[in-house]
């Protein structure tokens, strides 16, 4: 039995690695794969870096498939991304050989989550190209062979590009989600820097997948062709196409400024204009309204409504803290006439179609067990989970909890009124032994705390209810029957219910949602929801709209650059152009902001200002001219220096961590390493107000910003990362 076993394994090793691919479909792929060169320029200097990749035509007309970071890096240097903005796109045909030619091309259409673009060919050409095979059966021990151009220009022949790389290899194993969907393929095939965007493909020379990550010990991934499917819908491959689109963009507010790819030229609403075929980014402000982003294929003549709401700004209140009591007229009371949801946490299909955010994304880390939900991850990201109905507005959610995981700072707790914009948390924090009602936002991801107090109840590793009446603007939570708060909502009126975990790998089950009776809707409270605590960041991607943008001559918007890496100021305009942050206006507050600037000229200047209201603002200017930090108050268009202290000279043509601490009269900025200025003493304006950045004559990259609470005793904590509650 031995011999035979192993005579088996010895017949299936031979079948694997002797599988081999017709000499006519490698010549064929060979001449279809394609090498990729995209110049960029680093935006504080204006160097030009080039990248490579590769790629592969999937039409005769000139389309190429490769990878989205192939064409869209991000150029990282001392563990930091910078934006780098294309100005040249060429690829190779048979790239090292003597019939090479070099072909300009653009971007078509991108899909960053998969990692995966289409690009198309400038000139109107007919090409060879490879049969992409989603329908493939795939199996663990398949054969594959893998063709690019590793290492890019290190094995370049003169100026013909390097040659093509053939290697071969087998599918190591499937991997798929929690909903069953492939989501990668891992292979043992070489892969190196360079091969990004090559096509997989089996003996039949099909494409089963597209080069994507690669690690150490032969461990690589490959984009399963399903996602290429799902691209392909927005576009169409049977024909080259006009080079030129004529777009029409319409918006409902009158005098809106409408920017395509960023450019400096304003567009009127409603004008038809011609537009490159192919991926442009739109940008739509107006004064007092948040910026409309959004990226978009032009792949035919196309009319875009865009619609445009009012910037909501959150109150924030400053007076004191008002003590909950238990004398509320509300009751516990969550049987009424029409139950809205019931849920036993039995049927898995339910479960698959509930929305899921980890941390600000959709990764799922959710399960049922047992007629339970459960959350598997214990960690400090935020984990979510939505279902119902975004059209409830008044109702009573109630569930039981237990909190799993011995971790001090165990979080977690029942969700209400989820919108787009963020939620109602009612929640237990193990580490102050406190229930809070929070609110967390979305846009930008971050948290507040309304209002907190000790419940008096044991809850340490054991099952209790929680409740909450979502009446109007009342709210009313509680804990095994036990009113804990009787509060008032100010950020949405209607939206989902759901469940929150943080570090607790929290359970729930026995869930009931139900329409709250007609007589808790006329109950008043005069609680009204102060602002205890809070955090927020951002990225300064695509995804940042919430900024208000303008020039120091005009009110009207002049666009900074938002990118994947950050965002870019460019130019040497003597425009101080400025951003500012509508959305949240505070008082006391820690903001750690991680900015580059460029070397700039001699009048260069980089402000932040905080606390802004009509009248006023106080601002903190650093000037190249002078070499002097300046601390400012402005009251009415007048100006008072309020202290000037003299700037390293290295603060310009620099990357720069400040750690600016506002806490009352007491005004602290300070980089990782020293301390730049200190300030106590009753300065102009002294309540809560806006803040934001500006800039003059130098070019300004913001990387990432956190904004927290000030605690009673402020500590600097070296820049140590805020928790994501």
């Amino acid at each position: 039995m031995k011999k035979i076993f192993l005579l088996i394994i010895i017949i299936s090793f031979i079948s694997i690695y002797s599988a081999s691919i017709p000499e006519e479909s490698i010549d064929n792929i060979k001449k279809s794969t394609v090498y990729i060169k995209v110049k960029h320029k680093f935006p504080l200097t204006g160097d030009e870096i080039p990248t490579t990749g590769t790629g592969f035509f999937i039409s005769k007309y000139g389309h190429i498939l490769t990878n989205y970071h192939v064409v869209q890096p991000q150029l990282s240097i001392y563990n930091l991304t910078f934006p780098a903005p294309i100005t040249q796109i060429n690829i190779i045909q048979n790239s090292g050989s003597k019939d090479h030619k070099v072909i300009p091309a653009t971007i078509l259409t991108l899909d960053k989550d998969n990692d995966i673009a289409i690009l198309r060919t400038k000139e109107s050409i007919e090409t060879p190209f490879i049969t992409i095979d989603s329908n493939e059966k795939l199996s663990e021990t398949m054969p594959i062979w893998v063709f690019g151009y590793p290492f890019g220009d290190q094995f370049t022949v003169i100026q013909r590009g390097p040659e093509i790389t053939v290697c071969k290899g087998s599918i190591s194993a499937l991997r798929h989600d929690d909903r069953g969907t492939l989501s990668k393929i891992q292979i043992d095939a070489p892969v190196n820097p360079g091969n990004s965007g090559g096509p997989v493909t089996n003996e039949n020379g099909n494409v089963i997948g597209v080069v994507r990550l690669l690690f150490a010990s032969g461990v690589n991934f490959i984009v399963p062709c399903h996602f290429v499917d799902s691209l392909l819908k927005d576009i169409s491959l049977k024909s080259h196409g006009s080079d030129t689109v004529a777009l029409t963009i319409k918006t409902n507010l009158s005098d809106a400024s409408i920017f395509l790819d960023w450019q400096q030229k304003k567009l009127n609403p409603s004008q038809k204009i011609s537009a490159t075929r192919g991926w442009h980014e739109i940008c739509i402000m107006k004064d007092g309204y948040e910026t409309w982003i959004k990226g978009m294929v032009f792949d035919k003549t196309q009319d875009i409504t865009v619609t445009l709401t009012p910037e909501r700004n959150l109150t924030v209140y400053t007076g004191k803290k008002r003590e909950d009591t238990e004398g509320s007229k509300v009751s516990y009371k969550y049987e009424s006439e029409k139950l809205l949801f019931k849920e036993d946490f039995d049927d898995p299909k339910t479960f698959e179609t509930w929305e899921q955010y980890t941390g600000g994304t959709d990764k799922r880390t959710w399960f049922l067990e047992k007629s339970t939900l459960n959350q598997f991850e214990s960690n400090e990201v935020l984990h979510a989970i939505y279902l119902g109905d975004t059209t409830w507005e008044n109702y009573t959610v109630q569930a039981r909890l237990k909190i799993s995981d011995e971790h001090d700072d165990s979080r977690a707790g029942l969700i209400f009124r989820e919108t787009s914009d963020g939620f109602y948390l009612f929640r237990i924090h193990r580490e102050t032994d406190k229930a809070q009602i929070a609110y967390h936002c979305k846009r930008p991801f971050g948290w507040f705390v309304i209002m907190e107090k000790k419940p008096g109840i044991d809850i340490t590793d054991k099952w209790y209810t929680m409740a909450i009446n979502a009446a109007g603007k009342n709210i009313s939570c509680f804990l095994d029957k036990k009113c804990i708060f009787s509060s008032q909502a100010e950020y949405s009126n209607q939206g989902r219910i759901g469940f929150y975990s943080v570090e607790s790998k929290a359970s729930f089950d026995s869930l009931t949602v139900s329409e709250v009776p007609d007589n808790l809707l006329k109950t008043s409270h005069s609680y009204e929801p102060g602002l205890l605590s809070f955090w927020f960041s951002d990225y300064f991607n695509l995804k940042s709209t919430w900024w208000y943008q303008y020039t120091s001559e005009s009110r009207s918007p002049l666009p900074w650059h938002f990118t994947d890496a950050g965002c870019i100021l460019l130019g040497k305009g003597k425009k101080t152009r400025y951003i500012e942050f509508t959305k949240y206006r505070l008082d006391n507050f820690v903001m750690n902001l991680l900015v580059s600037l460029g070397k700039g000229d001699k009048n260069s200047s980089f402000e932040i200002f905080f606390r802004k209201n009509s009248n006023g603002k106080i601002a903190l200017r650093f000037s190249k001219k002078d070499k002097k930090l300046s601390l400012l108050s402005v009251k009415k268009k007048k100006t008072r220096i309020i202290k000037k202290i003299s700037l390293s000279p290295d603060f310009f043509n620099n990357t720069n961590r400040l750690i600016l601490i506002i806490n009352k009269g007491k005004i602290t900025l300070r980089t990782s390493e020293e301390t730049l200025l200190n300030y106590s003493g009753n300065i102009y304006p002294s309540d809560h107000g806006r803040f934001g950045f500006a800039a003059s004559q130098v070019p300004v990259i913001l990387h990432q910003m956190t904004i927290s609470s000030v605690k009673e005793k402020q500590k600097y904590t070296g820049g140590k990362k805020a928790k994501r509650r």
